[in-house]
């Protein structure tokens, strides 16, 4: 039986669906970078008719927090007082090593996590996580990895919680109770699926299973994460599964997820993935083409910046896909706003400074940094005998950076949006990237590279 609550939100949730315009749900399914300079008319350019999420990860900081916050709310306040509908943006960050926001308190990465073997620990940093992020206004996080490590050339493989289904599903479950709360923060469980599985342990690769290991042992811990964990929202894998680009299989984000997994909620896409079935796999024959194939398989939300999805207006009026399929996107990503509370209060709750000066918030970081210390083999070295010299060694022995994960503020403190792919921005490849050679010869010929 659905509770009065649920059936209210579904009601306010319809009611305002029904007075959007085309151009009003499309920009509800993307999400935006912001700009350098977040002046009047960028304002009224990025948010005219209003926008889905925003990135609000540590690269859109500036690490003065006061600054942070209100800029956040300068666009939650255009949003409300300047938009037709008055619908809040839904701003998100990453969790996995603690709030991406300069100066939060830094917890180990998923595997050290699992390292203690204690899921309460995962409950308890979600829980100071959440916090720290509410006190900016983020109520969204792109956490945490319910892949399983299977291959340690995988190059996010600090990010999982190990190659056990069961490890995995007790702790990311464990994690997200802590993160979401009552309903106060939307976690994300993530990459659906099989993307740490990818042969030679390339990122966002291929993979290849059947579907017996796919059902028993990779979807394991997102069916935990959904029916335990209550988990918000998804995000698909980069990588394609039997040949298949994961971002545009229904087989996979409707058949599997949904229908056998029994999520509800709206599956956003990794930063860039949809725009991959175009620029990488050549699945899609245009931007258009690949918002199609996302949106009709599943995906809800183009992140970061809705650059396939901003065409779904056209393709509509168009005739190239029904607008039904849209309005059911829109559906998920309004009842998210409403289940948070956004409508009634979308400004920052709690102080930072206070919140990452808590003793017991401290006391919890450097105990869950303790207990995952292991030692695979003591052949007598330990316990060490008093004054005793030790030599450390290696290309970390004086690199403090290298301890900290790349997700955590540390890491990232100096990173763009655009590092995760960082060796792909010169300019050839980049033209690689958007498949030159085969749709676009002549910009490559006027760049002076040519071929026979």
């Amino acid at each position: 039986m659905l509770s009065r609550q649920t059936l209210l939100i579904a009601e306010r949730v319809e009611d305002l669906l029904s007075q959007m315009t085309l151009e009003e749900k499309t920009a509800q399914l993307c999400c935006c970078t912001l700009p350098d300079t977040l002046d009047d008319e960028a304002l009224e350019k990025l948010f005219a008719n209003g926008m889905g999420t925003v990135n609000y990860l540590n690269s859109a900081l500036t690490g003065n927090h006061q600054k942070d916050i209100e800029t956040l709310q300068r666009i939650q306040d255009y949003l409300l007082q300047n938009t037709r509908l008055r619908i809040p943006v839904l701003a998100h960050s990453e969790a996995i090593a603690g709030a991406q926001i300069p100066c939060a308190t830094t917890f180990p990465q998923s595997l050290g996590m699992a390292a203690t073997w204690q899921p309460d620990l995962a409950r308890q940093m979600g829980s100071a996580v959440k916090n720290q992020l509410l006190s900016h206004g983020i109520h969204a996080a792109h956490s945490p990895l319910f892949d399983l490590g299977r291959d340690p050339r995988w190059g996010r493989i600090g990010e999982t919680y190990g190659e056990s289904p069961l490890l995995v599903a007790q702790m990311g479950t464990s994690f997200v109770k802590g993160l979401q709360g009552d309903m106060e923060l939307m976690a994300t469980a993530k990459h659906f699926i099989s993307y740490g599985n990818s042969l030679g342990g390339r990122n966002g690769g291929q993979a290849d299973m059947s579907e017996r290991t796919l059902l028993d042992e990779y979807c394991l811990p997102f069916e935990a994460a959904i029916q335990e964990g209550g988990v918000m929202a998804v995000m698909n894998s980069y990588g394609t599964l039997n040949g298949e680009p994961t971002v545009s299989s229904r087989y996979l984000m409707t058949e599997f997820l949904r229908n056998k997994l029994g999520f509800d909620g709206p599956v956003v896409s990794d930063y860039g993935s949809v725009e991959r079935t175009f620029n990488r796999f050549g699945t899609a024959n245009s931007r258009m083409d690949a918002a199609i194939q996302a949106l009709s398989a599943g995906i809800d939300v183009d992140r970061p910046d809705g650059i396939c999805f901003h065409n779904l207006t056209e393709a509509v009026k168009t005739g190239l896909i029904e607008e039904t399929l849209v309005d059911q996107a829109v559906r998920r990503i309004l009842n998210v706003k409403f289940r948070l509370g956004l409508f009634e209060n979308c400004r920052a709750r709690g102080d930072f400074e206070t919140l990452t000066e808590n003793p017991q918030t401290q006391t919890l970081s450097q105990s869950i940094a303790e207990k995952s210390i292991v030692l695979a083999k003591n052949d007598g070295i330990l316990p060490l005998k008093k004054d005793l010299s030790v030599a450390v060694i290696g290309p970390s022995a004086d690199t403090v950076l290298n301890f900290f994960g790349g997700y955590s503020s540390v890491g990232t403190v100096n990173a763009s949006n655009l590092d995760f792919n960082r060796s792909e921005l010169d300019n050839f490849r980049k033209k690689m990237l958007e498949i030159h050679t085969t749709q676009h010869k002549e910009e490559l010929f006027s760049s002076g590279i040519k071929w026979e």
